[in-house]
């Protein structure tokens, strides 16, 4: 019993553990140069954070851009083989990437100077002590050699706080309890 009551503190630790990692939030804005055409874009590196386009977790790095700190992984979006990393991003000794896994939507509209091209997917993106995050990733680049701007916002998937966790835990722990008695009274033994 008490091995039993042991492991399942060790475990609610651990969970509580869990529960504390704190997801990226919030969007950051990079710019680049690239070529594209109507199934891959090239970039040439490296590239830069705007200042003022950080929100969320990125606010603290990436608040006052830096320029030279980006780098991109130019990709094949038509068909699409990833997972790959399409950039990283690096200042005040935070790191942060976004690892493309799902091309939602990739167009190119326009000829010559007007060409457009937008890219929309999912993936993941990480940055120093967050957790890893599920995100979304939007690209748009014009012209057959031009500036390519490139957005990344985040959506953190929910997780319960510590308190909930505990409530759980206790609750559980309750019904163990409950449980052991019961199986004590039917087979005749004394709970006192």
């Amino acid at each position: 019993m008490k091995k039993l009551l042991m492991t399942t503190a060790v475990l609610g630790l651990g969970w509580t553990a869990v529960a504390n990692a704190t997801p990226i939030s919030g969007q950051l804005s990079l710019t680049g140069r690239d070529t594209f055409t109507s199934t891959a874009i090239a970039f040439t590196n490296p590239g830069d954070v705007g200042a003022g386009t950080a929100s969320g977790t990125f606010t603290p790095a990436f608040s006052g851009g830096c320029v030279g700190c980006a780098t991109f992984t130019s990709f094949t979006f038509s068909p699409f083989a990833g997972p790959v990393q399409v950039w990283s991003a690096s200042t005040s000794g935070v790191n942060a990437s976004f690892t493309l896994t799902h091309v939602m939507m990739a167009e190119v509209n326009g000829a010559g100077a007007g060409r457009l091209l937008n890219i929309t997917g999912q993936g993941t993106l990480t940055e120093t002590g967050y957790t890893d995050t599920i995100g979304f990733f939007a690209l748009s680049s014009q012209g057959p050699a031009g500036p390519t701007r490139v957005t990344f916002s985040t959506t953190a998937i929910a997780a319960p706080e510590p308190g909930s966790l505990a409530l759980l835990g206790t609750g559980l722990l309750g019904m163990f309890g409950i449980g052991t008695i019961r199986q004590r009274r039917s087979a005749g033994g004394s709970t006192a």
